[in-house]
């Protein structure tokens, strides 16, 4: 209903409003009509902060491990979350989701700011060719982008940093 109403107000702004920008997309199944329309959200300031130390995670082809410091950076917490890679494409992209609300629902819940590492596997990929075919096949199914995805899009719309 909240997504409703926003679409209304939206919709109902004159032509020339800041801001408006709304795309309409007219899908045709024949028997019925779908319309989509498409607005830009306006995101609120996070609500977490540095201040109170951090959360950081590490992620590795099977586990995501999570470090939570205080505002003098001595660690207060330690946890490992397992990510079983025998499981289906599906089961494995439900289970990233309900790591990163798990993260998300931490970092909101102690008010602090999420920290992760930037890993740039290209070069790594690059040279894949000369690798062992089981270190080639452990690197290509690590959803490292998928887990930074699903994280980053939770944070944001839960308004963490």
């Amino acid at each position: 209903m909240i997504f409703h109403n926003r679409l209304y107000a939206r919709v109902n702004e004159k032509h020339n409003s800041p801001d408006k920008a709304v795309a309409y997309e007219l899908m045709d199944y024949g028997e019925y009509f779908i319309v989509k329309a498409i607005f830009e959200k306006h995101m609120n300031l996070p609500k977490t902060d540095t201040l109170y130390g951090a959360i950081g995670i590490d992620i590795n082809v099977d586990h995501i491990a999570l470090c939570e410091t205080n505002m003098d950076g001595n660690i207060v917490l330690i946890k490992k979350y397992p990510i079983h890679k025998e499981n289906t494409k599906n089961k494995r992209n439900e289970e990233l989701y309900q790591l990163a609300i798990e993260i998300m629902e931490q970092c909101k819940s102690k008010k602090k700011s999420l920290v992760v590492e930037d890993l740039n596997f290209k070069q790594l990929k690059t040279r894949m060719l000369y690798r062992p075919k089981k270190q080639n096949k452990t690197l290509s199914s690590f959803a490292y982008k998928k887990i930074l995805e699903k994280l980053e899009r939770k944070c944001l719309m839960n308004e963490v940093m």
